[in-house]
């Protein structure tokens, strides 16, 4: 077979790295209904079939037309979390047994402690002007990601770390175990600056776990007070995250100036 011809019929979008497991699942099994079916006229019309089915989800990605679309559409997010393809709010610390606290508690643990306090001028709460000052002080030296930065917010500050780029953000791994992963560089230093400052204004953040840090600043990040490196504005919006699979709408913090992403979350459904 004349390999133009079938690099004509590969789609990229939704095969090799890209390729949409729920997708080509769900075309698979339609695929051996459709030759189960036809093995009761012709069994070899039906191996035909099945093997012809194969040929166009390896290319293709999918056999039925508007596949993915409907994927992302009707396909249930519980679903979806058996293949991994759920968008999830970014975790700069993973863990294995985290606890669900809602926002809503995190929020008013940090205002216990003094972190944050309902702004003077919006129904929202802001960082305190002391947490604001001492973090934007640490905010203006930073400079570049390194080991030390990713060591500060987990368990272990004895470990090397190494950061590297991976599929539009940063990845920290020990070893070859990944420890965390962030939207940015600039995500990895608004939390490595936060911690710093953490350890200035929250009574007690030392004991706290690398679990419990991670959850306080994956909420904090949505308060960074200024672009990291750059030094400009930051802004609440709200976006559509699309994989393959699925679509959903997030609240994301980004650099104005940039548009590099700081911090990104599901919006309640």
């Amino acid at each position: 077979m004349d390999m133009r011809f079938l690099s004509r019929l590969q789609n990229p979008e939704y095969t090799g790295e890209n390729r949409c497991t729920p997708c080509t699942v769900l075309n698979s099994l339609i695929a051996v209904a459709a030759a189960g079916g036809v093995a009761l006229v012709s069994p070899a019309l039906a191996v035909a079939t099945l093997l012809g089915s194969a040929v166009v989800i390896t290319l293709r990605g999918y056999l039925v037309p508007g596949t993915p679309t409907l994927t992302k559409r009707y396909l249930p997010r519980r679903v979806l979390a058996w293949f991994g393809k759920t968008p999830l709010p970014d975790e700069p610390v993973p863990t294995d047994d985290r606890p669900e606290n809602t926002d809503t508690d995190l929020e008013a643990l940090l205002s216990e402690k003094g972190i944050v306090r309902p702004c003077a001028s919006a129904d929202d709460l802001c960082l305190s002007d002391a947490v604001r000052e001492t973090w934007l002080a640490h905010l203006r030296t930073a400079d570049e990601c390194s080991p030390e930065h990713v060591a500060e917010l987990t368990d272990d500050q004895a470990a090397t770390y190494e950061i590297t780029e991976k599929r539009g953000g940063v990845v920290a791994y020990d070893g070859g175990s990944e420890v965390g992963r962030w939207p940015s560089e600039a995500a990895l230093l608004a939390d490595a600056t936060c911690a710093a400052t953490m350890s200035e204004h929250y009574p007690g953040w030392a004991s706290l776990s690398g679990e419990r840090r991670g959850e306080l600043l994956s909420t904090l990040r949505f308060f960074t007070p200024e672009c990291p490196r750059a030094s400009g504005e930051v802004e609440l919006t709200t976006e559509t995250v699309e994989t393959c699979c699925s679509a959903q709408e997030v609240v994301a913090l980004q650099c104005v100036e940039t548009g590099t992403n700081l911090a990104r979350h599901p919006l309640r459904q």
